[in-house]
């Protein structure tokens, strides 16, 4: 049997998305970059994007996400908690288009649910997904087929999901659609070692024609140039990359499209099971590419080496970046040479809003209609401002001041400075 199906973010995975099985391709280390090989770049075509979905209407998941009320003859729903607490704490609320919920059995998620609505939604969704005309709600179909895989370690589910990676490649292969690019070749790159024949067409060049101004391509490429060992194109990949516009890895626009397609006729219930699988799959769909400039921005000190990083760490610490994306924008900063303040005000602004989600309210473990509501309000708003931008939103919403929090964290480190530096003078 072959070896199993796993999502990977570089070198180390940032989501929350279960573990797959399958073992990621390890990627040989090999670099000494030459900056002026970039002028030998080959030149693009022109940005090719395709139309943009159409704004979905306010209620796409048959509720309406401006209000909190239930379906007429459901149950109401619980408050939502104010805090993260595990389902076992969590007090009764209610199953949308089902009524009350009955307390958890053994801390499982969703277990007080009949399995057979479930399986039900997940089926619906999937057929609706993988039989869309639209070819972003098509890959986000196949991308939540293989999620449902990763713990599946029978032969049959191996077949079936190189299968689903032949087709989303198929798809890919003859589309000029970037998002549906970046799924093919996301999936085809997790399926370590043994992809289908027809990820074989597939190349990040490509995907980099699809949209030259967006840096993900070029950041794959210097991935691959990374592994290769070729200096002169890893310099030449991570220059396009700093005068690229932003950082697009497509994972939010085929989560929309996934929304957009949960079947009109699906029942409350079913619409409320299909939007926390999106949401919480949707986390693994991309696949960022960073090792090549990692590897890149730490060789040795030269002037243009810098300009260049400096290019690409100011675009990952943009406002609407990733967590993990901030983290490393604030690495190459350091390598920079980043001044002491600056890096320690990146810090705080991290660990403020780390903190502030954690105790931020969550949906994880709530089955109420008004959930679905709030699910995708969030995925829209994910989709528009980003991962920081949408959670900073959220926060706010919930009355919770990052500027206050950061505040508060930098006067605790300095006290905390300041008592460590007094205990060391009374020291005799």
């Amino acid at each position: 049997m072959g070896q199993r199906y796993q999502p990977v973010f570089g070198g180390r995975r940032a989501t929350t998305a279960r573990p797959g099985p399958f073992r990621r391709t390890a990627i040989a280390a090999v670099a000494v970059a030459a900056l002026a090989a970039a002028a030998f770049v080959v030149a693009r075509r022109p940005d090719q994007t395709p139309p943009r979905l159409p704004d979905p209407p306010r209620a796409f998941l048959g509720f309406d996400p401006s209000h909190e009320a239930d379906p007429p003859g459901a149950a109401p729903a619980a408050p939502v908690a104010t805090h993260r607490r595990s389902s076992r704490a969590r007090d009764a609320g209610t199953i949308c288009g089902l009524g009350p919920m009955p307390a958890p059995v053994d801390g499982q998620e969703g277990s007080s649910i009949p399995p057979s609505q479930h399986v039900d939604a997940s089926r619906r969704l999937e057929s609706a997904l993988v039989n869309a005309a639209d070819p972003r709600a098509r890959a986000a179909g196949r991308l939540l087929r293989l999620d449902a895989l990763r713990d599946d370690a029978s032969d049959a589910a191996d077949a079936t999901a190189m299968q689903t990676v032949a087709e989303l490649a198929a798809d890919a292969a003859q589309s000029a659609d970037p998002a549906v690019y970046a799924a093919a070749m996301a999936a085809c790159a997790r399926k370590a070692g043994e992809a289908p024949a027809a990820c074989g067409a597939l190349n990040a060049n490509r995907w980099s024609s699809l949209e030259p101004t967006n840096a993900a391509p070029w950041l794959r490429l210097a991935q691959e140039a990374r592994a290769a060992g070729d200096g002169a194109a890893l310099a030449a990949d991570v220059y396009q990359a700093s005068i690229a516009r932003r950082i697009d890895w497509h994972d939010a626009d085929l989560a929309l499209a996934a929304f957009q397609a949960i079947p009109s006729d699906a029942s409350p219930l079913a619409r409320t099971l299909d939007a926390h699988d999106i949401a919480r799959a949707s986390d693994g769909w991309a696949w960022p590419a960073y090792g090549g400039l990692v590897d890149f921005c730490a060789q040795g000190a030269d002037a243009n080496r810098d300009q260049t990083c400096e290019a690409v760490a100011s675009m990952l610490l943009r406002p609407e970046a990733r967590a993990a994306e901030s983290r490393l924008g604030a690495r190459l900063g350091h390598t920079l040479g980043w001044p002491a303040s600056r890096l320690e005000a990146l810090r705080l602004q991290r660990d403020a809003l780390a903190q502030a989600q954690e105790s931020a309210p969550s949906d994880e473990q709530a089955w109420d209609c008004a959930s679905a509501d709030r699910l995708q309000a969030r995925i829209l708003r994910r989709q528009r401002l980003g991962e920081t931008g949408a959670l900073r939103l959220q926060l706010a919403e919930a009355g919770m001041d990052i500027d206050a929090e950061v505040a508060r964290l930098r006067a605790s480190r300095a006290g905390r400075v300041a008592r460590v530096e007094a205990a060391g003078d009374a020291t005799p």
